[in-house]
């Protein structure tokens, strides 16, 4: 069978595209809930619920952060809109960028991009890109979960992209709010982050960060990206 939105190849017990993350209709939806035991105790396994969100990660990030890639190289001068307000209050000039409800103060210095469900972040040079998305899911339940993540990313469809052998999920803070971040992880010869920091009760950020040239990345990238996540306030 084909996915609704792309077309893609998909199975008859995907609850997501893999190839475009595109929720499959609700009924296919319930035959896969029905019958897979693990979904008839959700309410006592809370990961579970992280395990759909991480599984929407899969299927979307790596393909994105190489498109991301590849189209700012090929577009070096390309200028991305904001709306160019600028906090005088901050040390350093920030523009405000609204993405899906949320204001994101983001150095004036960087560059940002948004479309309907992402907001991408460029460090200086483009030496990194990291990619935002929002997520309905509380990030309580995702710290009970942390011992799992790596198993549940390994365990998803699409995993194969990914390379766990070094990979570690701790909590961090940066910008005084509080991250589960899932570092080193391989795909290709790219190194990534995936990650969660809490919007509000219902809403979880998902972010996925990746240095440009295939390196690891470098404390000093991870205090820009999450620093200015955790800058986000729930707009008017």
């Amino acid at each position: 069978m084909k996915c609704p939105n792309c077309y893609c190849e998909i199975k008859e017990t995907d609850v997501y595209c893999k190839n475009c993350g595109q929720e499959l209709k609700k009924e296919e939806k319930s035959v896969v809930e029905f019958n897979n035991p693990k979904y008839k105790r959700r309410n006592s396994h809370p990961w579970l619920i992280v395990g759909i969100v991480l599984f929407l990660l899969l299927a979307t990030f790596v393909g994105i952060i190489i498109f991301s890639i590849k189209y700012d190289e090929e577009h070096p001068t390309e200028t991305y809109k904001t709306n160019q307000q600028t906090d005088k209050r901050e040390k350093t000039q920030t523009n405000q960028i609204d993405f899906n409800g949320y204001i994101f103060k983001v150095p004036s210095d960087l560059k940002t991009n948004t479309t309907d469900n992402q907001l991408f972040i460029y460090g200086k040079n483009n030496e990194w890109v990291g990619v935002v998305m929002t997520q309905e899911a509380k990030y309580e339940n995702i710290v009970s979960a942390k011992d799992q993540i790596k198993t549940i990313l390994s365990n998803q469809s699409g995993s194969e992209a990914y390379d766990m052998t070094n990979a570690t999920t701790e909590e961090q803070q940066y910008g005084g709010k509080d991250f589960i971040i899932t570092k080193n992880i391989k795909s290709g010869i790219y190194y990534l982050d995936i990650s969660y920091g809490k919007a509000d009760e219902n809403t979880v950020y998902v972010i996925s960060v990746t240095k440009s040239d295939g390196t690891e990345l470098e404390e000093i990238d991870r205090n820009t990206i999450y620093s200015i996540i955790a800058s986000a306030n729930k707009g008017a």
